[in-house]
C-alpha cells in the first residue's frame, strides 16, 4: 500500500503548490510552511514549479526553496543537469542565494555551459557565494567568445580582490570590445589596490581608448584619478610617452594633485611642442599660484 501512501502525499503537494498561487496571502503562507515542513520531500516539485507559467507560484517556490537551504540541495543539483532552460534560469540564482557550498559543482559546471545566458547566471551567483574555490573557474571565462559573458566574469572576479587574478582581469583592457574594457577599468577601479595602477596607466598608450572614443576615455581616466597620489610616479613616466594624447592626459590626471614634485615635468611640458599638451601644462602650473611664478617669469 506504500504506493497509495505515495500518491495521497504528491496530491497534498500538489494542492500546496495550487495555493502558492492563490491570491490570498494567508493561502500561500499556510502552503510555505507546509513545505517547510516538508523539507527534501516537497524539494522535487517545487523546482518543477520554478517552470510554471504563473508568476507568483514561481517567486513563493523560488523563496521556499532558498528557506530551505541543504534540503532542496540535491533536488536542485539534479535539475541543474537535466531540467529545461526555464527552469535552470530560475534555480541559478536560488544557489546564489542559499551561498552553500553543495552548489559550487553544479555552478563551475554551469560556467561552461553553451547557453550564455546560463554562464552569466552562474557567473554571477558564485560572485554571491563568494567562495575563492571559484576563482579558477572564473579565469576561464575571462576567455569566452561572448562579451557580455567576459563582462560578467571580470565584475565578479573583482569582487574576490584576489591579487593573483589582477593581471588576468587587466588582459581585458585590451579586449576587442570597447564596453568590456570599460567594464575592467571600472573593476579595477573598485578593486581599490595600487598594484592595479600600472595596468590602468598602461592602457592610456592604447589608442583604441581614445581615438575618436573621448566619451568613453573618460572611464578608464577616473579609474586611474580614484588612485590619487598613489598614481603620481606612474604618470610622471607618461608625461613623457611619444604620443602627445598620452602626455596630455597625463598632465590632466595630474593637475587636480597640485603636487609640487612634478612642477619640474610641468615646467618641461609647458614647452612641449604640441599646442594642447603646452596648454594642458600652463593650467596645471597655474594651480600652483605664486609657487609657479618662476617658471612662469622665464616664459
Amino acid at each position: 500500500m506504500a504506493w497509495l501512501s505515495d500518491k495521497k502525499a504528491q496530491v497534498k503537494i500538489n494542492q500546496l503548490l495550487r495555493m502558492l498561487n492563490d491570491r490570498d496571502l494567508k493561502k500561500q503562507n499556510q502552503a510555505a510552511r507546509e513545505f517547510l515542513t516538508l523539507g527534501k520531500t516537497g524539494s522535487e516539485s517545487l523546482v518543477s514549479a520554478l517552470g510554471s507559467q504563473e508568476p507568483r507560484q514561481r517567486e513563493m517556490a523560488s523563496r521556499i526553496l532558498v528557506r530551505l537551504g541543504t534540503k532542496a540541495i540535491p533536488a536542485l543539483n539534479s535539475a541543474m543537469q537535466n531540467a529545461s532552460f526555464s527552469i535552470q534560469k530560475e534555480i541559478i540564482p536560488i544557489l546564489g542565494q542559499m551561498k552553500n557550498q553543495e552548489a559550487l559543482s553544479s555552478l563551475f559546471k554551469m560556467v561552461k555551459n553553451e547557453n550564455y545566458k546560463l554562464q552569466i547566471l552562474a557567473i554571477k551567483a558564485l560572485g554571491k557565494i563568494g567562495d575563492p574555490q571559484a576563482v579558477p573557474h572564473l579565469l576561464t571565462t575571462l576567455n569566452d567568445a561572448d562579451p557580455d559573458v567576459r563582462i560578467a566574469a571580470v565584475i565578479t572576479l573583482g569582487k574576490f580582490h584576489d591579487p593573483k587574478s589582477y593581471v588576468n582581469i587587466a588582459d581585458l583592457l585590451e579586449d576587442a570590445e570597447i564596453n568590456v574594457r570599460i567594464a575592467t577599468a571600472k573593476t579595477l577601479e573598485e578593486i581599490n589596490d595600487p598594484s592595479a595602477i600600472p595596468y590602468l596607466i598602461e592602457a592610456l598608450y592604447d589608442s583604441f581608448w581614445w581615438y575618436g572614443r573621448e566619451e568613453r576615455i573618460q572611464t578608464l581616466l577616473d579609474a586611474i584619478a580614484s588612485y590619487g597620489r598613489a598614481a603620481l610616479d606612474e604618470l610622471k613616466i607618461a608625461m613623457n610617452a611619444k604620443e602627445p594624447t598620452v602626455r596630455r592626459y597625463a598632465i590632466a590626471l595630474l593637475r587636480p594633485l597640485r603636487e609640487p614634485r612634478i612642477m619640474g615635468e610641468l615646467e618641461m611640458a609647458f614647452y612641449d611642442t604640441n599646442y594642447d599638451v603646452a596648454e594642458n601644462a600652463l593650467e596645471a602650473l597655474l594651480e600652483f599660484g605664486e609657487g609657479a611664478l618662476p617658471i612662469l617669469g622665464k616664459a
